[in-house]
């Protein structure tokens, strides 16, 4: 169970840091690109604000040629001050049709539309005091200067003022708010990466101590299968004593009674002698086949608990087949450590007073 949990924890460890970490390049991708596009927009949105200072500038020269020729006579220097006039509507012109071409989705179609009425008005005042000078009507043409285009001309100016602010203004906005979104969007991805980092620190640390519990594990597995190899090999040492010296008193004391001739009191005691060391070798025998000694180590090996529990009072003499019944349980107790795979094995011996018998009870969580 342990091994499958650490194996569960291990995995969606690394897998909740494979998430952390798609996310984080998610949210590095989404920072880069919404940074770009708000980039874009303050380029495009600083170029709109060009454009109407280029409209403002042009239009406040068109109004100072056209005031500068009213104070000339000479018609050469009015011709060349109609052509400025000429070329700053010009430039006035083309600021404004790149301006209303422009995708910035900053109303300038809709404020252009309010303020094109004084504009084209303004501009064909203009270009009627323009066509009065160089006819020689000043008198006319200052007069409708003072009355008309001036009016018109402060308020078309004041008014693309007002637009150049507004776009400055948007300018500033959209800087700051490229500001706050990467400020949000560091913030986000540092919260990630450091989320990312302790996750790998912890599960990186889980991996480290249950590889160190297994080696542990091994190191103590090692050690106490030398020792049961050590016990094994003395108990085999012992046994092997113990068994020999009766087979050997049995083997001897039977060829005695086959080759030698003996009287009936010799043969009785040769005879009893191959009985008693019979009986003898029979108890070893029985206390190698121990089932608590037997079985209690196959369990072990197994990783298995194994317990014989005795609930008294016990008898204090059974009448019974002590062989077939150490067999009946090495078999029931080998099933039973046989079947399963992982928990206890338990033993129990009681009395059953009413019946006057012992019971055995085997019980495995296999």
């Amino acid at each position: 169970m342990n091994r499958y949990s650490s194996k569960l924890v291990i995995t969606a460890g690394f897998f909740a840091m494979l998430v952390l970490l798609l996310v984080l390049m998610g949210v590095w991708v989404i920072t880069i690109d919404g940074s770009s596009e708000r980039l874009h927009a303050i380029v495009n949105q600083q170029k709109a604000t060009e454009l109407l200072l280029t409209m403002r500038d042009a239009a406040h020269k068109r109004a100072l040629v056209l005031h500068r020729m009213t104070l000339l006579d000479d018609p050469f220097q009015l011709d060349d001050q109609s052509m400025l006039f000429s070329r700053m509507a010009a430039e006035f012109i083309e600021a404004r049709d790149a301006l209303l071409a422009m995708d910035l989705n900053a109303g300038y179609p809709e404020v252009w539309d309010s303020i094109q009425p004084y504009v084209a008005a303004n501009s064909e005042a203009q270009d009627d005091v323009a066509q009065l000078l160089l006819n020689g009507q000043i008198n006319a043409a200052n007069e409708r200067l003072k009355e008309e285009v001036t009016p018109k001309q402060d308020q078309v100016l004041g008014e693309l003022t007002s637009l150049l602010a507004a776009s400055r203004e948007k300018v500033q906005d959209e800087l700051s708010g490229i500001g706050s979104y990467n400020s949000t969007a560091y913030l986000l991805v540092g919260a990630l990466g450091i989320a990312t980092v302790l996750l790998g620190t912890i599960t990186a640390a889980f991996v480290v101590r249950k590889t160190a519990n297994t080696e542990e594990m091994l190191v103590k597995a090692r050690t106490a299968e030398a020792h049961a190899n050590q016990l094994k090999s003395q108990f085999l040492a012992n046994m092997s004593h113990e068994i020999r010296t009766p087979l050997t008193a049995i083997v001897g004391f039977a060829e005695a009674l086959l080759d030698n001739p003996m009287s009936k009191t010799e043969r009785d005691g040769a005879t009893r002698t191959i009985i008693s060391n019979g009986r003898h070798l029979l108890h070893v025998i029985n206390e190698i086949l121990d089932v608590d000694s037997v079985i209690g180590m196959q369990a072990r090996e197994k990783g298995l608990s194994f317990q014989m529990e005795s609930e008294y009072p016990l008898p204090e003499r059974v009448i019974t087949d002590p062989t077939r019944l150490k067999q009946i349980l090495l078999n029931l107790c080998s099933n039973a450590v046989k079947f399963t795979a992982t928990g206890s094995i338990r033993v129990t011996v009681r009395c059953a007073p009413a019946k006057q018998e012992l019971l055995f009870s085997v019980a495995d969580t296999g």
